[in-house]
């Protein structure tokens, strides 16, 4: 049987899924839970930027040699996290 999840669940399988290390069911049980908690849905949002740009900065530090960000890359962050995606 399929019950309600936490909010406390719901942001642990957000993140897992994240991971790519979600099962069906679990999956099930969080797009239910997404559907009525907003919340939630607001935090699966900013996990996904979140760990986008740790990817992107994990490339631009690992493969360039380059220890800061370049101006453009910046920018792009902060527009990303207004909500400015021109």
């Amino acid at each position: 049987m399929i019950g309600m999840i936490s909010c406390k669940e719901a942001t642990y399988l957000v993140s897992k899924k994240e991971q790519g290390k979600i099962t069906i069911a679990e999956r099930i049980r969080l797009s239910l839970h997404l559907m009525i908690c907003k919340f939630c849905k607001r935090f699966e949002k900013q996990n996904k930027i979140i760990t986008e740009h740790a990817k992107r900065l994990e490339h631009v530090l690992y493969n360039d040699g380059e220890t800061t960000l370049p101006d453009s890359y910046k920018e792009h962050i902060r527009s990303s996290v207004t909500g400015n995606n021109d």
